[in-house]
């Protein structure tokens, strides 16, 4: 068996390879070119999810057909043939999640490849992944999920007349969750930036020709920093457009959920520095929602480089 972690798979419709994998679950990157589709298959055994990342692409069934367009989400349900083609100019890049984690449950019913009744590619249709792919080991999942479980048993502690008493925050596990999507969301935001200035340099101003793996990670980073830079901008202006005295009375009542804040932090302290924020926020936002419209219009527009 291939260990498909360090190989890209060659398919007649493109390629696909690994993302994350253990004993339950797969991860898997498709990218499906333009008017090329996969097989009429199903999995006996395997329930699957497709997630579409970018392009349009037609899901067909047995006996029926649907348009998916980009961030759009569909079950799988084990035993249902099904087929994905990309009908959009730049192909379509798919996330695929498969339970139980076994290539090797695939039946295919009619190919345009001439594929029917094989199993899954062998050996010779794999060639050596390159830093580009996206890959996720279990020693970095199995890392965080060591934090999160370490992190989910700490209680906070509060000290009030010389005695000490324990608060056993549950909230704490969400904290954590919450936390983790928070570093994921800014990850997004950084890989956006570099991404989106080495096509600037390189590609618009020299017009170098480029990868196309770097138009997936412009577009797909660039719909996470979409959302975050519109939470920016939303929550900003509701602050901003927020009387004083309401945002003072939310001030107060969190101050006196906190006996042990210095006296030093005041309400007017606390008011001025939550108006400077959302102001920076409010810029950060406005900016960012630009640059990524104008990026996506670039992308586009500037298509052949990527070719």
């Amino acid at each position: 068996m291939s260990n498909y972690s360090k190989v890209i798979v060659k398919k007649p419709w493109g390629h696909e390879y690994l993302v994350y994998e253990n004993s339950k679950v797969a991860l898997w990157f498709l990218n499906i070119e333009e008017n090329a589709s996969t097989s009429m298959h199903c999995h006996p055994k395997k329930t699957t999810g497709l997630v579409l990342l970018d392009g349009d692409a037609e899901l067909s069934f047995l006996a029926d057909k649907k348009v998916i367009s980009a961030l759009s989400k569909n079950m799988i349900r084990r035993g249902l043939f099904h087929s994905t083609k990309a009908i959009s100019k730049s192909g379509a890049k798919i996330f695929e999640i498969e339970t139980p984690n076994d290539k090797y449950d695939l039946v295919r019913l009619n190919d345009k490849y001439g594929r029917e009744a094989q199993g899954y590619e062998k050996s010779n249709q794999e060639y050596l992944r390159t830093k580009d792919e996206l890959f996720f080991n279990n020693e970095i999942i199995e890392g965080l999920s060591c934090c999160y479980d370490l992190l989910k048993t700490v209680k906070y502690r509060s000290y009030q007349d010389d005695n000490n008493y324990i608060f056993k925050h549950d909230f704490i596990y969400y904290i954590i969750g919450f936390l983790l999507i928070i570093v994921f969301i800014l990850a997004c935001l950084v890989i956006y930036t570099f991404a989106s200035f080495k096509f600037l340099k390189a590609g618009i101003e020299k017009e170098i020709a480029q990868s196309s793996k770097l138009k997936d990670w412009i577009k797909v980073n660039a719909y996470v920093s979409f959302f975050l830079c519109s939470l920016f901008f939303i929550n900003a202006i509701s602050i901003l457009i927020s009387s004083d005295v309401v945002l003072l009375k939310f001030i107060d009542e969190f101050l006196v959920q906190q006996p042990t804040m210095p006296k030093e932090i005041t309400s007017a302290l606390i008011l001025s520095l939550l108006k400077g924020v959302s102001v920076f926020l409010l810029f950060t936002g406005i900016v960012g929602l630009i640059h990524i419209r104008t990026s996506l219009r670039l992308v586009k527009q500037y298509e052949y480089l990527f070719e």
